[in-house]
């Protein structure tokens, strides 16, 4: 939302539940415009987080019941603090940029006892370069990379490519270097309502879990996100003040 022509507030809230685990992710983030040149920006982002992490253990299958971790608790309950930091450049149509979301390791998740770090929260750092190319007045295309690193885990590389058709419909593929690739495809319904599906399938043998997903989402946008939304070229050709 933005609260001036340079500030931006946003937030996100996250529920993900898997098997025994169930997680709630909430951020509230603040983002700075500065103009640099002609058509070039650069976007200063910080957001501060809150986590709230739970194992439900009465519904855990193990091999020992008389675990000590087990005796005498149903479940183990988290709570955790972060904050995280972005920036980006943007010539034209075109982007670079780093974030960091979490800048901090929490140690101490389910702490129980001598018994610590069941879980742990990484620190990451996420790097991304894409430019949009118009082909012609209808359709553009669009590839960006995405490189993460993750601490004490081997880093990754998305390559994904983009081609939509006057921007309001799309799709997608994209192959990820941990032996995954998705193949995505969405439209929007109206101004504000957005829709995508993606299917994403295995590539390499050696994934523990090399099964497919399927992945539906909405979106919404407030009134005041949709001019910007509108490229200059479009708008300039359409002779639209709006």
């Amino acid at each position: 939302m933005p609260v001036s022509d340079k500030v931006w507030l946003g937030g996100q809230i996250i529920s993900d539940n898997s098997s025994i685990f169930n997680n709630i992710y909430a951020h509230l983030s603040y983002t700075y415009h500065l103009e640099v040149g002609y058509d070039q920006m650069i976007y200063f982002g910080m957001w501060g987080s809150f986590f709230q992490n739970k194992i439900t253990l009465t519904d855990a299958i193990v091999s020992n019941p008389n675990d000590p971790l087990l005796i005498g608790h149903s479940e183990l309950t988290g709570f955790s603090v972060n904050a995280g930091t972005s920036i980006v450049y943007q010539w034209r149509r075109g982007y670079v940029g780093i974030s960091i979301p979490y800048l901090f390791k929490n140690k101490d998740v389910y702490a129980l006892n001598d018994i610590k770090n069941v879980v742990e929260l990484y620190t990451q750092i996420i790097g991304h370069i894409s430019y949009k190319f118009r082909l012609n007045y209808d359709v553009e295309i669009e590839p960006f990379l995405v490189y993460r690193w993750i601490q004490d885990y081997k880093s990754q590389i998305d390559f994904s490519v983009l081609v939509i058709y006057r921007d309001d419909y799309w799709a997608g593929l994209t192959y990820r270097s941990i032996g995954k690739t998705g193949v995505s495809i969405g439209s929007r319904f109206t101004k504000d309502l957005t829709f995508n599906y993606t299917f994403e399938f295995v590539t390499k043998s050696y994934l523990a879990q090399p099964s497919s997903t399927h992945e539906f989402t909405f979106g919404f946008t407030l009134p005041a996100g949709n001019d910007k939304k509108r490229s200059r070229w479009r708008r300039n050709l359409n002779g639209s003040g709006r």
